[in-house]
């Protein structure tokens, strides 16, 4: 056998300080170069520090090993043109893409909304086209070739695509696309299996609710579907059904939950007049209806038959409990696949809290909290600030090319690992900023009084008009944010705008997990 290199990841997994690292590399390519003197040993930035990645340019520059192969460029690793400018010209840079991933990861899809980050998850069946087309194009020049980050089946196509844009950048995503249907589906689905897997990328595109599209998509795999009869078909072309059955199915629960979840909060404004004690169950049993008088049954069937048909078929695990697969958050779409889509479980909560207390006044003010927590009264604004349906003041790239480019400039939200076990989340507290983005409210009255509340994780560093803003109020805890409002000083509201920064925190010390987010804003006038 031949031994060429070695690829240490610098980070995910290990977090040695690079300067010891350095020396352990070098014993390391000793011991390979005894039997393999061809070997070298290539090493990524992953997770560096900062002082991690002077330590590794300052060893190269000093040394100028024989035995470093170069540097890779992976998640969670410095800018790429960047590290191409600072590492010296003899060694390479290694591109290691993650093709598998499409939250919480190092190409995400932009403001992808929560249901799908909820649902698919984070390594669900995901072809992505232009994005990674995209993303190709902006940074293949700065590397020399790449080696891709997979974890499964599920982006199958994706490895065709980087593959095919490798051997020819320039060439049209579409004819990639056409060509994959082709030979994978069948030699006359070419153009319909075309539209059909780019299909599956708009359909994660914008807030899911408005997305009439997706329910054309999947007519245009269920008429390929209808067109092979009972002749057999690839598993690729019967995992992207899977998706699209998925998608309409999903799309529609979303509409119906949240339907149901207008409908019990109205139900609630009925307290005030009538006994509070009978008015909660009932509207506990309307936000149940969810799982009691289920929508689009005939579609969720034919999901759960796909997903029986590839896991006997080749092993494809979309479930813990059911077929083995090895963790929630490694493609288990089928443990979201009733996953609640609106606010059911938090509010479920709240209110047998309700029930418990004793004087009326004080629920029916629970109440109120309840109905209108999203509603920033007369001349005030609401933003779920990770939420691309529900945070109109947010400037988005929803081009993956772009948002990447421009990732530290206009930076996109994330979205939390959620199990599928019952919890105390709002859908705004899944998804959120941590590097946030200016927000600019005008047409506020210059003689009014204004406060600017929040949930954030840890203590937020709110900036008004550039200035540290003056915290009034610490509110509940929920989960990991807590309420925090801020007093708006009449200076700021002189012109009758305001705008809405976070001062840069020193988080170092911290795993990113515990590092400050913002998950809702809202802009409320004082009477």
């Amino acid at each position: 056998p031949r031994l060429d290199g070695i690829f240490v990841p610098g980070g995910d997994p290990g977090d040695n300080p690079c300067a010891p690292l350095m020396p352990y590399l070098e014993k390391m390519a000793m011991v390979a170069q005894k039997f393999h003197p061809n070997a070298k040993v290539w090493l990524s930035l992953q997770g560096f520090k900062k002082d991690d990645i002077e330590d590794f340019y300052s060893y190269i520059e000093t040394n100028k090993p024989e035995w470093f192969g170069g540097a890779v460029m992976g998640p969670s690793s410095p800018p790429m043109e960047i590290t191409r400018q600072r590492l010296p010209k003899q060694y390479p840079l290694r591109w290691y893409p993650d093709i598998t991933h499409i939250v919480r990861c190092q190409y995400p899809i932009p403001w992808l909304d929560p249901i799908w980050g909820l649902t698919i998850g984070r390594e669900g069946v995901n072809p992505r086209p232009e994005d990674y087309a995209a993303i190709y194009e902006n940074d293949y020049r700065l590397t020399d070739g790449f080696l891709s980050y997979s974890d499964g089946i599920h982006d199958d196509f994706n490895k065709n695509l980087w593959t095919q844009l490798a051997w020819d950048p320039k060439r049209p995503v579409r004819e990639i696309t056409r060509d994959y249907a082709r030979h994978f589906f069948r030699s006359d689905l070419g153009d319909v299996g075309a539209d059909a897997i780019l299909g599956l990328e708009a359909n994660l595109r914008g807030p899911t609710v408005s997305n009439g599209s997706v329910a054309g998509i999947l007519r245009l795999w269920q008429e390929m579907e209808q067109s092979f009869g009972n002749t057999a078909r690839d598993w690729r072309f019967d995992m992207h059904l899977f998706r699209a059955y998925y998608d309409a199915y999903t799309r529609e629960r979303a509409i119906y939950e949240a339907d149901l979840e207008k409908q019990g909060l109205a139900h609630l404004t009925k307290a005030g007049s009538t006994n509070v004690a009978q008015v909660i169950p009932d509207a506990i049993e309307i936000l149940n209806k969810a799982e009691s008088v289920p929508t689009r049954g005939d579609l969720l069937a034919k999901v759960q038959s796909l997903a029986d048909h590839l896991f006997a078929t080749i092993g494809y695990q979309t479930s813990v409990p059911k077929y083995g697969a090895s963790g929630f958050e490694r493609g288990c779409m089928m443990d979201y696949v009733s996953y609640p889509l609106n606010n059911r479980w938090w509010i479920e909560d709240r209110l047998n809290e309700i029930l418990s207390m004793q004087n009326k006044e004080e629920q029916l003010a629970r109440i109120s909290q309840i109905v209108n927590w999203e509603n920033p009264g007369a001349g005030g604004y609401y933003e779920a600030i990770g939420d691309v349906g529900r945070s109109h003041h947010m400037i988005r790239l929803q081009n993956a090319g772009d948002s990447m480019r421009h990732y530290y400039d206009i930076p996109m939200p994330t979205q939390r690992n959620i199990g599928p076990q019952r919890n105390q989340l709002r859908l705004s507290f899944h998804v959120y900023h941590d590097l946030i983005p200016r927000l600019k409210y005008d047409a506020l009255d210059p003689q009014g009084k204004y406060t600017v509340k929040l949930f954030a994780q840890r203590e937020s560093p709110l900036m008004i008009d550039g200035e540290p803003a003056k915290r009034i109020r610490m509110g509940e805890k929920y989960d990991q944010v807590s309420e925090q409002e801020f007093e708006v000083p009449a200076e700021a509201l002189k012109d009758g705008k305001i705008e809405l920064t976070w001062a840069p925190l020193d988080q170092r010390h911290l795993n990113w997990r515990q590092h400050h987010y913002v998950t809702d804003v809202w802009v409320i006038r004082k009477e």
